[in-house]
This record gives C-alpha cells, sequence and structure tokens, in this order.
C-alpha cells in the first residue's frame, strides 16, 4: 500500500484532516493484507495520533485494543506504514487520553517493560550512573531502531519466557548463545508444532544479543521473506546486495526453514549462505515445525549441515506451565481476569501457547466490553472453537481408520493392507490425510500405522487428496464430514452423503466414495 502511488515524508502529514485521509489509506492497506472482518473488529475505533520524528503514534479506544493488535497485528501495521511513509519512523500503540510525551518516558504496562528491562546497552548503563535521562531514552531508542532493522519484535525478550519442563533445554540453548554467539551452538536448531515459543526464543536471542554487543549485526527473517528476497533479486538482477545482507550478519536467525522445502534454487542458495556464515564463525539459529531428518524435499546436505549443532525440541507445556504463562500474560496485559478462569482455560487448551493467549484475550475482551463476569457455561460456548481445535490434537489413528473405513463400507484392515482397488486405494489415501491433519504424528510414523509404508507413501497421499479436493466437491465435503465427527468426538456417524446420488458410469466410482483413483498406495 502506497500513497499516491509512492511514499512520502512524514513531515508531509500535518492537520486533522490530512492525517485522516492518510489513516483512511492505512487502514486500505491493512485491508488487503488482513480482510475485511478483522480490519472492521480491531481497527474501526483506532486512529492516527500524530507522526513525528521518534514514532508513529497510533490511539486506540482501551487497552485491551492495545494489547490485541500489538501481539497480532504490529508488525503488518508498520509494513503497511513504511510502505506509505519514507524512512518511517516505529509504530507506537497509545489509549485513548494518553500523551506521546508521557508514554515515551514510561514503556507501557505489560511486555513492554520487560522488554525494556532487557534492551540496555553499556551506553545506556554508563547515563543511568550519570543520571542522564535524555541520554538513558536516547540509548534505549537507539537500541529498538536497531531492533528493527534487525527484523526483531519487542514483545519478545529471555525476560518474559516462561520456562517450564518442556522448554527448559531449548531456553538454556537460546541463553547460551545469546550469551557467547559462535562458540558452542552453531547452528542452534529449535523444532516444535506451531504455537509453542520457537518464535519468540529467536526474537529473545536477537535482542540480548544486541544488548550485549550493540555493534553486532543481526539479523531475523522467515524461510518465506528470504525466498521471496531471492526472488526479488532475480528479478531486479541485484542478487549481490541480496547476497551481502546475509551474508554479512553476525547472527542469522531464520524462522520456518520448512517453507524451503521443495524450492532448489532457493535451497542452493541458502546452501552458500549458511557455509558463508559458518567459515566465518558466525551464528546461525534455526527453527522448524520438525528435525532436520524429517523435512521433506530438503537437500541432504542442508540436512547434514543444520545437524552440525544442537537440535532441541520446544514440547507442549504442562499445566503448571500453562497456568504460569497465562497468570504472566493477564499480568502483562493488565487485564482482570480470574484464577479460576485462567485453569479453566489453561485445562483445556493445552497444546498451543499461541491458541491459549488467544483465547485469554477473547475472555478479557468480552468482559471488559461488556462488563460482566462469565459463568462456565458462557466460558464454554465463548471458546468452543478454541477448544474444538484443541480436541483435534486428540484424535487417534485407531479412531481415524475406524470413521474412514465405516463411511466407505470397508473393514479396518484392508486400510492397512496392500490391496490396489481403487476404492480402498482412495480410502487409504483419505485415511492418511486426515492423520497427517489431526495427530502429531511424523510422516514415517504414520507409514507405520499404514501397514508399514514408507514416509514417501504416506507425503504422496497426503498432497494427492488435497488436489483432488479442490477439483471435486463431493471428495471435500466427504472429507470435511470425517474431520467434523473426528473432532468432535465421535457424535455423528454414519456417512456424507451428495444432495443428488450420481450415478455410475463406466469406468467410474460413485464420487461419494471414489473419483476414479488409479495410482498406488
Amino acid at each position: 500500500m502506497q500513497t499516491n502511488h509512492t511514499a512520502i515524508e512524514a513531515s508531509g502529514i500535518e492537520g486533522e484532516e490530512q492525517r485522516q485521509v492518510f489513516w483512511q489509506q492505512v487502514v486500505t492497506g491493512l485491508k488487503k493484507r488482513l480482510g475485511e472482518n478483522a480490519v472492521e473488529r480491531w481497527f474501526s475505533n483506532v486512529n492516527l495520533q500524530k507522526i513525528d520524528q521518534d514514532a508513529v503514534w497510533i490511539e486506540t479506544p482501551n487497552l485491551i485494543f492495545q494489547v490485541w493488535i500489538e501481539e497480532n497485528f504490529e508488525q503488518v501495521l508498520q509494513e503497511v506504514l513504511d510502505a506509505a511513509v519514507m524512512d518511517c519512523p516505529p509504530v507506537r500503540l497509545l489509549v485513548a487520553g494518553e500523551q506521546p510525551e508521557a508514554v515515551e518516558a514510561v514503556s507501557t504496562k505489560r511486555g513492554k517493560k520487560s522488554a525494556a528491562k532487557n534492551k540496555k546497552s553499556s551506553k545506556q548503563e554508563q547515563a543511568d550512573d550519570e543520571g542522564g535521562e535524555e541520554d538513558k531514552r536516547q540509548a534505549l531508542s537507539d537500541l529498538q531502531r536497531r531492533g528493527k532493522k534487525s527484523g526483531l519484535s519487542d514483545r519478545y525478550s529471555l525476560d518474559n519466557f516462561v520456562v517450564g519442563e518442556n522448554n527448559r533445554m531449548s531456553h538454556a540453548a537460546a541463553v547460551a548463545v545469546a550469551e557467547k554467539p559462535a562458540t558452542k551452538y552453531s547452528p542452534l536448531f529449535i523444532y516444535s508444532c506451531s504455537g509453542l515459543g520457537k518464535t519468540h526464543l529467536m526474537h529473545a536471542i536477537g535482542w540480548e544479543a544486541l544488548r550485549r554487543r550493540p555493534k553486532s549485526s543481526v539479523l531475523y527473517i522467515s524461510a518465506e521473506a528470504f525466498a521471496n528476497d531471492y526472488i526479488t533479486g532475480l528479478q531486479n538482477h541485484s542478487l549481490g546486495a541480496f547476497r551481502k545482507k546475509y551474508r554479512k550478519a553476525d547472527i542469522l536467525l531464520i524462522d520456518d526453514v520448512h517453507f524451503l522445502a521443495g524450492k532448489e534454487a532457493m535451497q542452493e542458495e541458502f546452501f552458500h549462505t549458511f557455509n558463508t556464515l559458518m567459515d566465518g564463525h558466525k551464528q546461525i539459529v534455526i527453527s522448524s515445525d520438525r528435525p532436520p531428518g524429517e523435512i521433506q524435499s530438503l537437500q541432504d546436505r542442508l540436512v547434514t549441515r543444520f545437524q552440525w549443532g544442537l537440535s532441541v525440541e520446544v514440547q507442549p507445556p504442562e499445566i503448571e506451565t500453562r497456568i504460569a504463562i497465562l497468570r504472566r500474560k493477564r499480568d502483562d496485559w493488565g487485564v482482570e481476569v480470574s484464577d479460576w478462569v485462567i485453569e479453566f482455560v489453561a485445562e483445556r487448551i493445552r497444546s498451543n501457547v499461541r491458541l491459549m493467549e488467544g483465547a485469554l484475550m477473547r475472555v478479557a475482551t468480552v468482559t471488559s466490553l461488556n462488563g460482566e463476569c462469565l459463568d462456565e457455561d458462557a466460558l464454554e460456548d465463548l471458546l468452543m472453537d478454541f477448544t474444538r481445535e484443541e480436541e483435534a490434537k486428540d484424535v487417534t489413528v485407531d479412531a481415524i481408520m475406524s470413521a474412514v473405513a465405516e463411511h466407505y463400507d470397508l473393514r479396518v484392515v484392508e486400510l492397512t493392507g496392500r490391496r490396489r482397488l481403487a476404492r480402498i486405494a482412495l480410502s487409504r489415501q483419505v485415511a492418511m490425510h486426515l492423520t497427517r491433519q489431526l495427530t502429531g504424528l511424523s510422516l514415517k510414523e504414520i507409514g507405520e500405522e499404514f501397514g508399514g509404508r514408507d514416509h514417501g507413501t504416506v507425503l504422496h497421499a497426503d498432497r494427492s487428496i488435497k488436489a483432488k479436493m479442490e477439483k471435486t466437491s463431493s471428495l471435500r465435503k466427504a472429507v470435511e464430514f470425517l474431520k467434523r465427527r473426528l473432532t468432535r468426538g465421535g457424535a455423528s456417524s454414519g456417512r456424507w452423503r451428495p444432495e443428488s446420488t450420481m450415478k455410475k458410469r463406466a469406468g467410474h466410482e460413485d464420487h461419494g466414495r471414489s473419483i476414479g483413483f488409479k495410482g498406488k498406495v
């Protein structure tokens, strides 16, 4: 999103009318990125207060909106503003009635408090001794600018990372890397399912490294952004600048590296970037949703290099850690939520910290806007979509096989057997697809459950069903029916039937049961 197709200078946005026109253009850009519903819900009562040399000041109606936008939309908001304003300063959010001067002097309540604590450089410590308030603010501002340039979010720090038995080793490794980069664990490979804190640790490493060594070059980026930069470099004949950007880093933090799977040219480029940094004794930190050896379509030489250093897994948190995380978030956000509500959420959402925090924010938002306490039944209804998503994690392979076999009038043993009739092969593919979608099993583990098949067969089955669902509505509806049945604890039974029964034609089965599959599984 750009204003008049070119970025403008911040000094050119003066006066109430100009601010309103500019803000509406920003909102239009947000709608393209986030969608109409999200923008209408969270930005309809948000306004641009002013732009100065230090920040773009955005006014929110209350603390709930401020926290939610910072937690979920701040990066997108900053990117939209960066496209609209030349040399755009960092975005800062405040609550209606607050003045930028007051917010600048004292960091906001919640996570910024711990982030500011994490952001003291040697220059700031000297300013503390001298009692120079202006120097302290300048030192903090310098660190924030360096952090922004590095791609870091000040929501994440080592101070506000809640340590439990599930993540103790990964936290210790992150601390070691931040304190002494490239001495023990390079590369550091952090893996886990989504929403368990990988990204938090990546950003925290970056902030701590900058705090300890202000002049070091730190770069955080997702693998997708790396790929997009590479494509831009190819298109603009600027691969030299692309390579210089990544290969001059002292610490490279690359998130979701599994995105590079199957992208040969980008893997080739990352391979040489990796080698250059390692040869220069630099620190590399990588995250993924699975360990290196389980990332399919990734070059063996990359897998080997990812395994050179230390690989650590972040496990789902136990109940005590989940409660501690939610209490910490409640205090950071400054919201009023009772302990029994926190325990209610922690007991029902077990495998995804991000999902758990989203549930807490929804409760806080509803109680804040409605001014009423919720009983247990009301909480169940309010968080139904969160708990359903969590329940999907509890689905077993046996339950999936039984549901698929019943739906397609087969025996479970036929799903694990070696018969390759089209009807059986399709049913087996559906069961493998659902197993990959609804369980945390690896491809190898799924293959073992289905009669000792290899991981390539499972991957092919998953991709094949996804492709066929896009083309065949009857198959898509059948798979969606099975998924709903499984994630709702088997409340519904039987099979999905198309509204009009499709007649068999020569060489084709009924599309509710098969789509003429001819491959081998």
